[in-house]
């Protein structure tokens, strides 16, 4: 039953969902983020009290379903006040003309959601076959994290895609267009790589102070589970390019090799180097994923030398390996048992993630 309850939480969220992505295509995300964060700490609070009073975990899913269709109920008023003609009748002409178009893109999108979810739900399930559950709970610790940085990242990044949408499709010319990109990949980096940085070096911290020193995983393996973090933020742009630019039909074939490829070699080297070997599946097909994507692009959208965007990429992973060294030594001669030191570490080093890929781009862009 709980299983049921959880699925209809999940279904529940597309209940009226079109209409809130008209509102996001509008540039309005503010309204979204306003409603849903009502609700959020609204029924938050709700949730506590029945759990408190009833001691029933169903009731506490239950209120979770009816917010989100709520939440939805309330953008669909709202959508419809701001846009009284998506109630009108549609001519019939335009779905006629428009429909085989709209199928071909849909389906394609699916097809990439279903290759994507392969491609990164398969991580849990390959640990816990060949390693044991206990490791795959072990790993969920840093997950967390991890898991809460993307939904972070991609709640800013989703508010900022009807802006760049919006750009390319104003009449601007190819060369704009393509400087634009270049300048939100950029942004994407940034905030990529202070993800990584901050996790790598402050993760074993957070769960040894929340959940124990005995549930801490090796250096190594936080280090690439912050590397894919990294690779995945980098991944937004791209995708939302493909998205803006109906590029989805060119990847196919890349989606279904990547998402073998990921599995073959996580089962290969599980064995023998345990979470590290699934993560370095991940971390060599995501790279695949993140050089095809520009090639398509630069093909396909802005018909520019595959090498431009090459090049871009390896300067961005070279300033990321400098800018963390320099961090990490930092660190190190920082970091110690006391909780001032650690308080210090918590400040500086974000700060420093912030101030010294910025200031290598900066010296780049300048010379």
């Amino acid at each position: 039953m709980l299983y049921f309850i959880n699925l209809a939480g999940t279904v529940s969220t597309y209940f009226l969902a079109y209409k809130r992505t008209l509102i996001m295509a509008d540039q309005k995300s503010y309204v979204i983020n306003l409603v849903d964060g009502f609700m959020y700490f609204a029924v938050s609070g709700i949730q506590v009290f029945c759990l408190f009073v009833f001691k029933n975990y169903i009731v506490y899913l239950f209120i979770q379903v009816g917010k989100n269709i709520l939440s939805n109920l309330i953008l669909s008023i709202r959508a419809d006040k701001l846009y009284g003609k998506i109630n009108k009748v549609a001519k019939m002409e335009l779905i006629e003309e428009y429909n085989n178009q709209i199928a071909s893109y849909v389906k394609d999108i699916f097809l990439s959601r279903i290759g994507a979810t392969a491609f990164y739900g398969t991580d849990n399930v390959i640990i816990s076959v060949f390693k044991g559950s206990l490791l795959a709970g072990y790993l969920s610790n840093y997950t967390m994290i991890t898991t809460q940085l993307t939904n972070v990242v991609n709640q800013l990044l989703a508010s900022l895609q009807a802006t760049f949408g919006n750009y390319i499709y104003s009449g601007k010319s190819k060369e704009e267009q393509q400087q634009m990109t270049e300048n939100y990949f950029c942004v994407n980096f940034l905030i990529g790589n202070f993800c990584f940085i901050c996790f790598a070096l402050l993760a074993q911290s957070f769960v040894k102070v929340f959940f124990g020193e005995r549930l801490l995983l090796t250096f190594s393996t936080v280090m690439w589970l912050g590397i894919n973090l990294m690779l995945s933020i980098l991944l937004q742009l791209p995708s939302q390019v493909f998205i803006i630019y109906k590029l989805f039909n060119y990847d196919k074939p890349i989606i279904a090799v990547s998402a073998v490829l990921n599995m073959i070699i996580s089962i290969v080297l599980v064995n023998k180097l345990g979470i590290d070997g699934v993560l370095i599946g991940t971390f060599v097909t995501s790279l695949i994923y993140l050089f095809s994507r520009f090639f398509i692009i630069s093909k396909y959208v802005f018909y520019t030398k595959y090498i431009h965007y090459l090049k871009r990429i390896v300067l961005y992973f070279l300033i990321s390996a400098v800018s963390y060294t320099i961090i990490w030594l930092t660190y190190k001669n920082m970091e110690g048992g006391t909780n001032l030191e650690l308080l210090m570490c918590v400040i500086i080093v974000p700060l420093l993630s912030i101030f010294i890929p910025s200031t290598f781009l900066a010296f780049h862009i300048l010379f």
